[in-house]
């Protein structure tokens, strides 16, 4: 189960593992009405009413050791928001706070380590006001090594 506190802030989630379903009044699997997506399966947001909430991951996919970008965009201006990654072997990371932007962007980067496991990242972004959205990106195993032995 995602949410907690961490920090003192107390996150406002009840939501179930991944790929089950969320249990937040209001969600559903697939995109909310007024949210959009840009990565493949569609990020699912919740933020202020009428306010697009997206979360775009550059790359989408990429092998071990690469760096990938994730850009939030609906959050409300001054939210606090953590990003939360579950690997595919079920750990999950969390990162520092992040303060969404006056325009509600909040933009930041992640690197997976170069043995990162292949296989699907689920990504959670959640602020303390509110706004949630989850999407995945992929990592590939990188290639074998082409140095002499």
């Amino acid at each position: 189960m995602w949410g907690g506190a961490r920090a003192g802030i107390v996150w406002p989630l009840v939501l179930t593992v991944f790929g089950c379903g969320c249990l937040m009044a209001g969600c559903q699997l697939g995109p909310k009405p007024g949210t959009t997506a840009s990565s493949d399966p569609p990020a699912v947001g919740i933020g202020a009413a009428g306010a697009a909430v997206r979360l775009t991951i550059r790359p989408g996919e990429g092998t071990a050791g690469d760096t990938f970008t994730f850009a939030l965009t609906g959050a409300k201006p001054g939210e606090t928001v953590l990003f939360e990654i579950l690997h595919p072997d079920g750990t999950t990371f969390i990162g520092s706070p992040h303060t969404a932007a006056s325009d509600g962007t909040v933009t930041t980067t992640y690197s997976t380590a170069f043995d990162a496991q292949a296989g699907p990242y689920k990504v959670l972004a959640a602020g303390n006001q509110g706004t949630v959205v989850h999407t995945t990106f992929g990592v590939d195993a990188p290639p074998p090594s082409t140095r002499a032995a």
